[in-house]
């Protein structure tokens, strides 16, 4: 039985999956807080909603922000640092302010007793072997930011073993869509994109032949919306498609679908904390809470596309 629940809180809802949670929830009639401190998020975000939901302008590190938690049922914790720039850049500032952020958050459920919703990374995994990777796989992050979310994970499990404070946790993989931040090259998806529309060749990082499980947002936040309605309290949960694409084949149907030529690639050296391969297994969530991605990686490639083209 699905439950029910009418007032919402989003920590990082201008961000871009925040934004988009935050949109699903409103066309489904709840009332929804965002508080965001506008590190990574934008109000332009949240444009379409603005005037259907409260915006507080706050940091989750901050102690005045228990106050906005009165009156909730449920609470989408999507605030964190991410991207690789950010990582490479700043790796103890992204594990410190991510760690203290989710142990906030956990401390206020508990004391008023809300549903705690975690978005996790498929970061958490590492350089896993097997594929598609499944949630009960040994995690093994190698960067400051899948640290960081297994960390978090950890403090969901302890909170509860400690207080009963419930949590839902989710694994999203490699979302793209509208909204994502196309500067630098954190983001594939809307890097090259971004790249394209200024006639600079997309830059691959390494040979290109690193795989990824790209998901369209809609499908992202639709996965954790249902997480929240059906899924079990203490239970991790995998929401991407079950595809592995490369990240060349990616470059290559953006500029395909741009009408560029597929010669326009720029190759580079390898990153720090490269994953070699990463897929979802999504069955658990296929049968504990009925998700399936809708939207393929072409249709999501078009969609995406002509929002950065109307920008």
């Amino acid at each position: 039985m699905a439950r029910k629940f009418k007032k919402a809180l989003v920590t990082g809802g201008a961000g871009f999956i925040g934004s988009h949670i935050s949109k699903l929830l409103v066309s489904n009639g709840i009332k929804v807080t965002v508080i965001d401190n506008y590190t990574l998020g934008n109000n332009s975000n949240l444009k379409e909603i603005e005037k259907k939901i409260k915006i507080i302008d706050n940091s989750i590190l901050d102690n005045s922000v228990e106050k906005y938690f009165d009156d909730v049922d449920v609470v989408f914790n999507t605030a964190a640092l991410v991207g690789v720039n950010m990582v490479s850049k700043e790796p103890i500032k992204v594990m410190d302010q991510n760690i203290a952020g989710v142990r906030n958050v956990l401390d206020i459920c508990r004391k008023k007793n809300l549903l705690h919703i975690f978005i996790s990374s498929s970061e958490v995994y590492g350089n896993v072997v097997e594929m598609p990777v499944s949630e009960t796989a040994v995690t093994s992050p190698v960067s400051p930011y899948g640290l960081s979310k297994i960390v978090g994970e950890t403090y969901c499990h302890s909170f509860y073993k400690k207080h009963k404070t419930n949590s839902i946790i989710i694994r999203l993989f490699n979302v793209y869509g509208p909204k994502q931040d196309p500067t630098g090259y954190s983001w594939a998806v809307p890097s090259f994109i971004s790249r394209i529309k200024k006639n600079k060749p997309c830059i691959i990082h390494g040979g290109g032949a690193q795989t990824r499980d790209f998901t369209f947002i809609t499908d992202s936040v639709e996965g954790i919306y249902l997480a929240a309605l059906k899924g079990k309290y203490q239970n991790i949960y995998n929401i991407g498609t079950g595809v592995e694409t490369s990240i060349k084949d990616v470059a290559l149907s953006i500029l395909k679908k741009s009408n560029k030529p597929s010669k326009n690639l720029q190759f580079t050296k390898d990153r720090n904390f490269q994953i070699t391969r990463r897929c979802a297994d999504i069955s658990k969530a296929k049968k504990e809470l009925g998700f399936k991605a809708k939207i393929n990686l072409s249709e999501g490639l078009d969609k995406t596309i002509k929002f950065f083209n109307q920008l």
